[in-house]
């Protein structure tokens, strides 16, 4: 089918990605245009190269590889079209090849990040104001694809509506023309979860970011699009049952391009960061008395932070003029805060990464709230009040993604019975994880500018970074996970036997690979809290948490310990892993505080359970007491070099019922050893423990693995 290309005169450009890119000489044009070639100063990936130095590839060379893709679809679509006998106006596959190459046309400097300071205008309207606006280069060089004005005038229009459709609320699926069927189809060729924008820019930036993980195989990918027609008797994009490997290979891609590459911690920070700056430029700007950075800052900025920008002055716009902005900023001496987040931006400094919840969403808006409690009252007569959003010390970066959107533009499949399938339904894959959110939460803050900002002396510096790590002590799980190994022995004569042999280890020396550096005896009691249900059982038991409070003899002290039950998929074998909180307390009650700590523990880990528990604090009783004769080992690896590093603690244990005062108490002998330090010395641990199993074979010590807790442990032998 004659697609009306124009002349044989084409420009021909290398692309690292795709080989040759030709370009008819109409399409030439609008790549030599004043606003396609600013895309040449704006990169792909914001600030991605300050984690990744060689991700500097731009929205031109993007642009570019759309195109390329486009082209490809095209040329598979003509011929296929062509078999099933629908005739489509050659203006149809213009306008498709335009919007591909044109579809980032209005982006701003650093891309995505600049949007969030203009937020009443996305770079998709401001490409179809470049489109429409007859100043433009652009909008002259689209004219002269066409010399008939009405024509001129269809052409914009369907450009205008393949990009903006990338801005319009989602729906289920592109809405269907009545005047052209096949309208619904090419809008999905733009953009939906299988277009040639995200073709591209997977394989081009995991190509420049170092990483292979979007190496997809975009030939197979197109030769697998369909045309196909539904039992709505509406024609639909699918992809054939026999190419679901291929689609599924491209969104799993997409998938780890999102985790390990748009989402990685520090480019996100490095976006907060240049956000925050831009933010407090437009402030001072606007808010200070007689605006003195306004001399500092550049024209088109300026208009843009008044919101009065005209396009003339957005296309000046680009990453050069901001970064030249920065550099100014930090030197005029108008704001100290300003001047201290360019410079860190700039010499890419860092803020203190202070919490990380990863999957753990609804944790991180509680814990927000708690955060912002805490700084306004710690800020108490120096600021009315503190927002987070606001406080230049303070970023925050929120992502979600997942690896397939069940309803937003879903990919459809032609099933060998000729059906046509949702992509999740078909593919084994995607069935279990379509829908399922992964999150990014992440909290950086800066006590230096911390300190500029609120005029903190340095006592009130100190005592907010302890206050802000005991907060944080509350949330991050995996500072608090437990992992051990757990053996039953079988009399107290074989527990003193082991204890002997640990402690006449020759010059401290164990096992040939292992070394004792210290031990020590130590004699604790335990209480623990439950609730009984009805049917007898324990609640909390059941569920695999632990409240406890133990006294410590030696100097009268005592400890309120909370844990949770964690997945054990990674533990080595018998290894039990449990996360693990602490707090210091005075008795053995669960007291008011006690129950405030149990409360926000709850909250942020397992609200579930607490919503359908709600007066559990009330209900828990002191059910059974553990006191132990305690004698504990320090192990290490005998390489220094080596971050191994374990607790043996045998046990001489003494079991009591406490809500029958006349019950028998029961005896019992165990033995953990803890992995301290890392979690990454799981198998280390497992090597080692296989170890003290074979010495203590050898002097006739038989350990018995087990995997119950010692309250559970207790709660069995006491019914025995």
């Amino acid at each position: 089918m004659n697609t009306n290309m124009g002349t044989n005169t084409e420009l021909v450009i290398r692309d690292v990605v795709h080989g040759d890119i030709r370009l008819p000489d109409r399409y030439a044009k609008l790549v030599n245009t004043t606003e396609f070639q600013r895309l040449r100063r704006i990169k792909q990936l914001a600030t991605a190269d300050m984690v990744f130095p060689g991700a500097v590839h731009t929205r031109f060379t993007h642009s570019l590889g759309t195109y390329a893709i486009m082209k490809k679809m095209v040329t598979h679509f003509q011929d296929q079209f062509q078999d099933l006998g629908l005739e489509i106006d050659s203006m149809e596959w213009e306008a498709l090849l335009a919007a591909a190459l044109l579809h980032d046309i209005g982006h701003g400097p650093f891309s995505h990040v600049f949007e969030k300071i203009s937020p009443h205008i996305s770079h998709e309207q401001w490409g179809t104001r470049l489109i429409e606006d007859e100043s433009t280069e652009i909008h002259q060089s689209l004219l002269s694809f066409y010399s008939q004005p009405e024509k001129q005038k269809l052409f914009l229009e369907k450009i205008c509506g393949f990009l903006h459709i990338q801005h319009s609320s989602p729906s289920s699926s592109p809405k269907k023309d009545s005047a052209n069927p096949l309208t619904h189809v090419f809008t999905s060729l733009v953009s939906s979860q299988l277009d040639a924008d995200r073709m591209d820019y997977l394989l081009r930036d995991s190509y420049y970011s170092g990483f292979n993980f979007g190496k997809v195989d975009v030939d197979k990918l197109i030769e697998g699009l369909i045309l196909s027609v539904g039992t709505d008797k509406q024609y639909h994009l699918c992809i054939l049952q026999d190419y679901i490997p291929f689609v599924e290979s491209y969104i799993i891609s997409r998938f780890q391009m999102y985790k390990n590459i748009y989402y990685r911690p520090y480019k996100l920070f490095t976006e907060e960061l240049l956000f925050s700056i831009l933010k407090r430029a437009k402030y001072l700007c606007h808010e200070e008395p007689h605006q003195p950075l306004r001399r500092f800052t550049p024209e088109a900025l300026l208009n843009l932070f008044d919101k009065s920008v005209s396009v003339a002055n957005y296309i000046k716009l680009d990453d050069s003029v901001v970064m030249g902005a920065l550099q100014q900023w930090r030197e005029c001496g108008v704001d100290r805060v300003l001047s201290l987040l360019c410079d860190t931006f700039i010499e890419r400094k860092h803020f203190l990464r202070y919490l990380d919840l990863d999957e753990t969403h609804p944790s991180f808006s509680q814990y927000k709230n708690d955060f912002l409690n805490l700084l306004n009252t710690c800020f108490k007569g120096k600021s009315s009040s503190i927002s987070l959003s606001d406080c230049p010390a303070i970023l925050i970066a929120e992502k979600s993604y997942s690896l397939y959107n069940n309803s937003v533009y879903p990919i459809n499949v032609q099933c060998y019975d000729g059906s046509i399938q949702n992509f999740s339904v078909v593919s084994s894959i995607l069935s279990r994880e379509a829908g399922k959110k992964h999150y990014t939460s992440i909290i950086y803050i800066d006590f230096s500018i911390m300190q500029a900002a609120y005029n903190l002396s340095k006592k009130e510096r100190e005592n907010l970074e302890q206050t802000i790590s005991k907060l944080n002590a509350t949330y991050e799980k995996r500072n608090h996970i437990e992992i051990e190994q757990k053996y039953g022995v079988k009399s107290e004569d074989s527990l003193i036997h082991l204890v002997d042999m640990l402690s006449k280890s020759p010059y401290g020396l164990l096992f040939n690979n292992y070394k004792l550096e210290s031990s020590s005896v130590r004699e604790q009691e335990d209480h623990y809290f439950d609730y009984q249900l009805d049917t007898g059982e324990l609640l909390l038991q059941n569920n695999k948490i632990t409240i406890r409070t133990r006294h410590y003899f030696k100097d009268d002290s005592y400890k309120l310990t909370i844990k949770l039950k964690a997945n054990n998929a990674d533990a080595g074998s018998g290894q039990s892993n449990r996360f693990e909180f602490e707090y210091p307390c005075t008795n053995f009650d669960l007291d008011t505080e006690n129950k405030a700590h149990i409360q926000q523990i709850f909250n942020n880990h397992i609200p579930e359970f607490l919503q359908q528990h709600s007066h559990l604090l009330d209900l828990l009783e002191p059910i059974v007491s553990i006191k132990n004769d305690r004698t504990r080992f320090s192990v290490f690896d005998k390489n220094s070099s080596s971050g191994f590093h374990c607790e043996i603690s045998c046990d001489n244990l003494v079991y009591k019922d406490l809500r029958d005062e006349h019950a028998t108490e029961q005896k019992d002998w165990q033995v953990e050893v803890e992995l301290k330090g890392d979690y990454r010395y799981r198998v280390s641990l497992d090597q080692f423990c296989h170890h003290l199993k074979a010495n203590a074979k050898k002097h006739n010590i038989v350990l018995i693995e087990e995997e119950t807790a010692k309250y559970q442990k207790a709660m069995q032998k006491l019914r025995d």
